[in-house]
């Protein structure tokens, strides 16, 4: 989370407590509105599942008996209802770089969502569970969304996810750039005193932006 915040891709902050002995991590949301005088407003927001009417119990589109949310289908939402689609097609092309580079293959359709930031305009809400699964032997290592048709984490490249956005009508080469600048913020990041530099995530993720940059 610390990673996708400082790379642009969540605003949202997290924070470690003990409560009752027990550690817990603590992550502030993403829709609710504040204003001046302290009112508390909710904004609508849905995840993939909801928003394509999928069963929560195949968030999954691969895995578990398959049929949850493609990226596909997340870009035609924002394709037709995002106040500025290409944006929102740029940044879900770094989400799925992202997902990738902190091999993180629990990125279902209930962990991807809408915000309805005015009647009849969306886009995509700050991400906000984002785990490397990859860290963990006995924890999946397959993408829960392909991206351009693999479920190989480890195969993700620039390349790949520009053949993705091709599948959504987007422009490759804007989905490249997009997803190549995003891989080179969040190496930065590794070092640059966002997390430990010289701790397991930070040397996981660094080794995996390298190879996605070799590919």
């Amino acid at each position: 989370m610390a990673l996708a915040r400082a790379v642009g891709l969540t605003t949202v902050d997290t924070s470690f407590e003990t409560i009752a002995g027990i550690d817990c991590l603590i992550v502030e949301r993403f829709d609710r509105r504040i204003d001046a005088h302290g009112n508390v407003s909710r904004i609508h927001q849905e995840d993939a599942c909801q928003a394509l009417a999928v069963a929560p119990e195949r968030k999954y589109e691969v895995r578990r008996g398959g049929g949850g949310p493609e990226f596909s289908q997340i870009a035609r939402i924002l394709d037709l209802y995002a106040d500025d689609p290409l944006v929102e097609l740029d940044r879900l092309a770094a989400v799925a770089a992202f997902t990738a580079l902190i091999g993180n293959a629990d990125a279902h359709g209930k962990n991807v969502a809408f915000l309805h930031a005015a009647p009849g305009v969306i886009q995509l809400a700050p991400l906000y569970d984002q785990v490397p699964t990859c860290l963990w032997p006995k924890l999946q290592s397959d993408a829960a969304m392909t991206i351009a048709g693999g479920a190989n984490l480890d195969a993700v490249t620039p390349a790949r996810v520009g053949a993705e956005a091709k599948l959504w009508h987007h422009s490759p080469s804007r989905a490249v750039e997009a997803a190549t600048a995003l891989a080179a913020e969040v190496r930065d990041a590794t070092a640059d005193g966002t997390i430990d530099p010289d701790g397991t995530v930070a040397t996981f993720v660094r080794e995996r932006a390298e190879r996605f940059f070799a590919g």
